[in-house]
């Protein structure tokens, strides 16, 4: 039952954190859409792939996509796009909407229609299957080929950001490896290409959500979208990324004060040189705190330089992190490395 409930918790600190904060890039976008009529859904054919509904002001689009239920409420699902052009890499998925009070679960499916050899029918691959499950508070993550369901992937370093009742930001990010997927800004989960994402030619949203506006742009960075990063005096939820309003002056110290959740899992902490997950950042200096049910719980010190990660320093944990515990951290940065201290012993003198 222990192992269970630490897996449960996807990410184990409540941390006020200096780290980078993101910074956006939109690209212009065409404003094309369809209309239908009650009760009756189609794949809507609108142009190009940057594509830009926007439900609230549907007054400046030609048309307005939306499925009216049956307590005439409008919700604008299910939401079905066929792209004129295939997904290419950059490609950034945007969705603004709102989880209803009574959700279950909603999904999005990104999709790739093509004809069958065999019996010369239309036939859907999902490349890529999210759906939230409030009952479980879990995101599900999958593809259906070939007419099977694959692996479930369910495992995130965070707790499920998606709330009932709450207004959300969803970014699916195509990168040539990986679909990264952001919430309200800040990094959820990765999933590895299962279908090339170049058969990707659909979109589709179902499930307990009003939608705003979903867009389809192309962006060099990862997330686009900027994350709340005021910090105060309360309990502040990770991941936290936040910008140095300054060049450091050396030697500088970061004081990092949380608690470590009664069950945890793992939380980490870098300083790194940019403020996007996507491409990879240079991080100077990275701490990964792991507990492990089945293993001895370490303390792993790493840098990713050159395209890749440096050999690990790994220690023992040695009940230094303590579930459920407060604790105090200090980096102090120095010209010639970093010196980590835990409620002052020290962790680690890592020299550049």
């Amino acid at each position: 039952m222990m192992d269970r409930k630490r897996k449960d918790e996807a990410c184990n600190a409540k941390t006020t954190a200096l780290l980078p904060f993101v910074e956006s890039d939109m690209l212009l976008n065409l404003e094309m859409s369809n209309s239908l009529e009650k009760g009756e859904y189609e794949v809507v054919d609108c142009g190009f792939e940057a594509l830009n509904y926007d439900f609230e002001t549907a007054q400046f689009l030609p048309d307005r996509v939306t499925f009216r239920r049956p307590d005439n409420q409008i919700t604008s699902v299910p939401f079905l796009h066929r792209l004129k052009q295939n997904i290419l890499p950059n490609a950034n998925l945007v969705i603004d909407g709102v989880v209803l009070n009574n959700a279950e679960n909603f999904r999005v499916d990104l999709c790739s229609l093509l004809m069958s050899p065999r019996d010369n029918v239309l036939m859907k691959n999902i490349a890529f299957h999210l759906n939230p499950r409030f009952s479980t508070n879990c995101v599900i993550r999958n593809s259906f080929i070939d007419y099977e369901w694959g692996q479930e992937e369910i495992r995130t370093f965070r707790r499920n950001p998606l709330k009932k009742g709450s207004r959300f930001l969803l970014e699916i990010y195509v990168s040539p490896s990986h679909l990264l997927v952001a919430v309200n800004g800040s990094h959820f989960c990765e999933y590895s290409h299962r279908v090339p994402y170049n058969e990707i030619n659909s979109i589709e949203i179902n499930g307990d959500i009003i939608l705003n506006k979903v867009e389809l742009t192309t962006s060099n960075h990862y997330p686009m979208i900027s994350p709340d990063a005021t910090l105060d005096q309360t309990a502040l939820e990770v991941p936290i990324v936040q910008k140095f309003s300054k060049s450091l002056t050396l030697p500088r110290t970061i004081v990092i004060a949380g608690t470590v959740y009664l069950l945890p899992f793992g939380f980490h902490v870098n300083l790194q040189s940019g403020s996007y997950v996507y491409p990879h950042p240079v991080i100077p200096f990275h701490m990964s705190v792991r507990w492990r049910p089945c293993e001895d719980d370490v303390i792993i010190f790493n840098s990713w330089t050159d395209d890749g990660w440096d050999d690990e320093v790994v220690m023992p944990m040695c009940n230094i992190f303590q579930p459920g515990a407060d604790f105090l951290m200090e980096l102090t940065i120095t010209r010639n490395g970093f010196l980590g201290t835990l409620n002052a012993i020290i962790l680690i003198w890592a020299s550049e």
